[in-house]
């Protein structure tokens, strides 16, 4: 859950989240308004890699090699990062 306490500024929001106070503030009932809550809070947990993952896991049929592949570019991933948070 989120923590409402927080209020930001008018002159904190982006200009992204005030066009979607905008879009929500129009509209028409509170029903609406719940759904696009709940449509905000499931595409916030949204993972294009995971899709990636699936769809490959699909085509392949070979899971195995599936997890060795992702696994291979997950660990890659943390090294370069690592070396960037080096320099």
């Amino acid at each position: 859950m989120r923590d409402f306490g927080i209020d930001p500024k008018e002159g904190e929001l982006s200009d992204l989240e005030k066009e979607l106070i905008l879009y929500f503030r129009d509209l028409v009932s509170d029903r609406l308004r719940k759904l696009f809550i709940k449509f905000a809070k499931l595409i916030s947990k949204y993972d294009p890699g995971q899709d990636t993952a699936d769809i490959f896991y699909e085509i392949t049929k070979n899971h195995d090699f599936a997890a060795e592949i992702f696994a291979d570019k997950y660990y890659k991933g943390l090294v370069e990062d690592d070396k960037t948070e080096e320099k």
